[in-house]
């Protein structure tokens, strides 16, 4: 792998790739790579262009990345974000991947707020809102699930919500960075991870299921467990387990059952059926579990009919007017206690998020008092 501080120290904005892309402003870093936003010559489309901190002359590493584009690029669904190219960054020894470029608000993002200069908390959002974003995650899984692609890291900072211009809500499932393939179709043939065999667990600890941390064999039905873990945070501002210390969260995610959903959410939560999907979501046994996608999207249906719920409604126009005018900067957020983050009652936002016509998708933090 390419060093992360030879990444950093590199300076791509503004620089020409082969002729076909010019760098823009960098838009994020993750674990895997950076992404800018370029701009395509040949089309004079605007891209995500992410630079991996993978060494291009390292024959293995170049061999697992081009059956990693294999397999993402075999993915076509409306609710995954699409690549469209892939390559060597001449005279720097470094990989890329061209991707659709989506704007909009990650639920890491929605999620937190900030209270003054130096305290963010965490909301939750409403029933509708949740569900309605579960629903629009487990369309996306259901083609990589078929093709027995496994994500291995939803979270969510690689949940997507945009507006679209009928004021409907699109959710986009980020990175499949780190997937990997279980089975090849139509054969029992397993083949190879796509990421480092000698990482021991790949994944964010908090969202990762017990058969991950346990580095024994798993499935589809890990990026399920992660869901249900999604979802839980969502509807309680808090993870079903939120030990501080690494080893003890991997320890009680193997051997205890989290808190059920109803005694996390302070005050009333009156949609069990909610939280019996939550809570099966999160079962240690995969056995135990939803066995696909599509069974959970036919629950969130049935729960979606029982309460008669209509479609999550967004004003597209206040949406990015406010996403812009936030300021939410995860370094701060991830090197605070939660106790800093959590003031409920000490402020009253204004959302752009609508149901049916003008009731708050967002909860109020005094509703977590």
């Amino acid at each position: 792998m390419v060093a992360e501080t030879t990444l950093q120290k590199t300076r791509l904005e503004g620089s020409e790739i082969d002729g076909r892309y010019v760098l823009g402003k960098k838009l994020g870093e993750g674990g895997m790579g950076v992404v800018y936003k370029a701009r395509q010559l040949s089309t004079q489309r605007d891209v995500a262009l992410k630079v991996l901190k993978i060494n291009a002359t390292d024959k293995t590493s170049v061999d697992r990345f081009e059956r990693e584009i294999d397999v993402i690029s075999q993915l076509s669904h409306p609710n995954i974000v699409r690549i469209y190219d892939s390559g060597t960054l001449p005279g720097r020894d470094m990989l890329f991947i061209v991707m659709e470029l989506v704007e909009g608000l990650s639920l890491h993002e929605l999620m937190w707020h900030r209270h003054d200069e130096n305290k963010y908390f965490k909301c939750r959002l409403k029933v509708e809102l949740a569900l309605e974003v579960a629903y629009q995650v487990c369309a996306a899984l259901t083609e990589p699930h078929r093709l027995g692609v496994i994500h291995r890291d939803i979270k969510p900072e690689n949940i997507l919500l945009t507006p679209r211009s009928d004021e409907t809500v699109e959710v986009k499932l980020l990175d499949f960075g780190i997937a990997r393939m279980t089975r090849r179709r139509g054969s029992n043939k397993r083949v190879n991870t796509i990421t480092d065999a000698s990482i021991p667990f790949v994944g964010t600890p908090h969202y990762m299921a017990p058969e991950q941390v346990a580095n024994t064999e798993y499935d589809a039905r890990a990026d399920l467990y992660a869901l249900g873990t999604v979802l839980y945070e969502l509807l309680s501002a808090v993870y079903p387990f939120d030990e501080e210390n690494l080893f003890a969260l991997l320890l009680r995610k193997t051997q205890y059952d989290p808190e059920n959903l109803t005694e996390r959410v302070r005050g009333e939560f009156p949609y069990p059926e909610v939280a019996e999907l939550v809570m099966s979501l999160l079962e240690r046994d995969p056995s135990r579990r939803p066995q696909s996608a599509i069974k959970v999207r036919r629950r969130i249906e049935a729960i979606q009919d029982h309460y008669r719920m209509r479609r999550v409604r967004i004003d597209g126009s206040g949406f990015f007017k406010e996403m812009h005018e936030r300021e939410v900067d995860p370094d701060i957020v991830d090197g605070m206690a939660e106790d800093d983050r959590l003031e409920p009652g000490r402020a009253v936002f204004r959302t752009w998020l609508l149901y049916p016509s003008g009731r708050p998708l967002l909860a109020d933090a005094a509703d977590n008092d």
